[in-house]
């Protein structure tokens, strides 16, 4: 079974920065105003990964993969935490109390980073609709889910269209010390969506 040369991704991607570094620093000396506007957030590199055979037990599966150089920065992103709930009855209708519960327990531990948090009962009621799940989806950059949920329960509510567009929610442990490494470090996770595929 052949293997990935790591030497030569290496090689590879050393080059590649410093074919960005030229091409930027000619772009720094060009006095086209344009050609510098569209190329001024050109920050990041996106990499493509194929195979040539995908197992079939893969297809449809998620693949988490946790980056040892996150690119994500939780100050620059907007970030959805859903929790648990405080009950295991979802007809108590306190769910927005719980989802105030959990802010105001971040607030006092110092997290300032996350900008909304709802319960999974809360989530369950105010988001139904493909277009209400659709419009949450599109709100925020990133979302967080606590790890004390099923994260199967959760992504089966959350649907087609988080998956669609990549907004999967990431677990996070918010019940150990120092909350923002661990957003950090759930933040660092990238999810790959293993597509259907056809072998021939």
């Amino acid at each position: 079974m052949e293997t990935i040369n790591y030497d030569q991704v290496v090689n590879a991607m050393e080059a590649l920065k410093k074919f960005l570094n030229e091409t930027n620093a000619k772009q720094s000396n060009s006095n086209d105003e344009f050609f510098l506007d569209s190329n001024r957030d050109a920050k990041f590199v996106q990499v493509m990964i194929t195979l040539k055979k995908v197992p079939k037990n893969f297809v449809g599966s998620v693949v988490q993969l946790r980056l040892p150089h996150p690119f994500v920065d939780p100050s620059s992103v907007s970030i959805c935490l859903i929790v648990r709930d405080l009950s295991d009855n979802r007809r108590n209708y306190e769910y927005d109390k719980w989802s105030r519960h959990f802010k105001e327990m971040l607030q006092e531990k110092g997290v300032t980073d996350v900008d909304y948090v709802i319960s999974f009962s809360h989530l369950i009621r105010e988001y139904n609709t493909y277009e209400q799940k659709k419009k949450l989806a599109k709100s925020y950059d990133k979302f967080l889910m606590d790890n004390r949920l099923n994260q199967t329960s959760v992504n089966k509510h959350l649907g087609k269209v988080f998956k669609d567009l990549k907004k999967l929610p990431i677990m996070v442990d918010i019940t150990k010390s120092g909350i923002n490494d661990q957003i950090k470090k759930s933040l660092s996770v990238c999810k790959i969506i293993v597509e259907k595929f056809s072998n021939k």
